[in-house]
């Protein structure tokens, strides 16, 4: 592990306990509400079949939305799980190279014998290992206050619903880190990248409403990361490789961008 990375993680130990703290938290809160919600199934089951269409969306699954794997679904992993780790993965990958080089402290890193390549590479590795940190947490919650509230959720299904959604955030933040070293500019990249997630979420929840957006969802990742719920049916490969592989050319994308580009140090 290079210094870089070791660098990175001493600097975000306190970040990433804060973090933690508020992803077990999270969790735990939800975990308590689900024995009301499973005490008034039915009237909720008939209130949720009564919403418009445009509401069900973001919902998620509303006939499945009182049991464990619906509920958790719904209120963790449609849209507050992904929040939070894309908000984290984009602050670090935005501000990984464009951060530094705002800061004026880019011009310091590479006056040691470092090629740019490696300083992208560990900014990169950081990054992966925080946001899997953060997901280990959760998943670790998950599995203990599933436990816990007899709420019967499979060990294996919440490790591929949380390695999903790991993924994901990394996929959007290898974007922000691809922006920040095209530009130079922090808020650039966070205000793209965050666009790219927002329209990326709405894509994928508005297309079994609008026709004409039906043959592009497969273009969202959310799609790839929601689309076939790993928390009900397990990992998809092909999921796993395109979300993967966003990451990657991202990661290159990084790499011959911030070799190229001239510095503002």
């Amino acid at each position: 592990m290079g210094n870089i990375v070791l660098h990175q993680l001493k600097t975000q130990r306190k970040s990433l306990f804060f973090w933690s703290l508020g992803i077990v938290v999270l969790v735990a809160l939800y975990i308590l509400i689900y024995p009301s919600i499973q005490e008034s199934s039915a009237a909720l089951n008939a209130y949720l079949e009564n919403l418009p269409d445009a509401i069900k969306a973001f919902v998620g699954d509303v006939s499945s939305y009182t049991t464990p794997v619906g509920y958790i679904t719904s209120e963790l992993f449609v849209f507050m799980m992904p929040l939070l780790l894309i908000i984290f993965t984009t602050g670090f990958g935005s501000g990984a190279i464009a951060g530094e080089e705002e800061k004026g402290t880019l011009d310091l890193l590479l006056t040691n014998p470092i090629e740019r390549s490696q300083v992208v590479k560990e900014k990169f590795i950081a990054m992966i290992i925080l946001a899997s940190l953060l997901t280990a947490v959760a998943s670790l919650a998950l599995i203990i206050g599933s436990a816990l509230a007899d709420m019967g959720l499979e060990t294996q299904k919440i490790v591929a619903m949380v390695l999903s959604v790991d993924l994901l955030a990394i996929a959007f933040g290898s974007i922000a880190l691809f922006l920040g070293a095209l530009t130079g500019n922090r808020g650039v990249s966070l205000g793209i990248t965050a666009a790219l997630a927002i329209g990326s979420f709405f894509l994928n929840a508005l297309s079994p409403l609008v026709d004409f957006l039906k043959d592009y969802q497969k273009f969202s990742p959310f799609y790839h990361y929601i689309g076939e719920n790993p928390l009900e049916v397990g990992l998809k490969i092909d999921h796993v490789l395109i979300l993967g592989g966003i990451a990657f050319v991202f990661l290159i994308l990084s790499l011959i961008a911030f070799e190229k580009r001239d510095l503002k140090i």
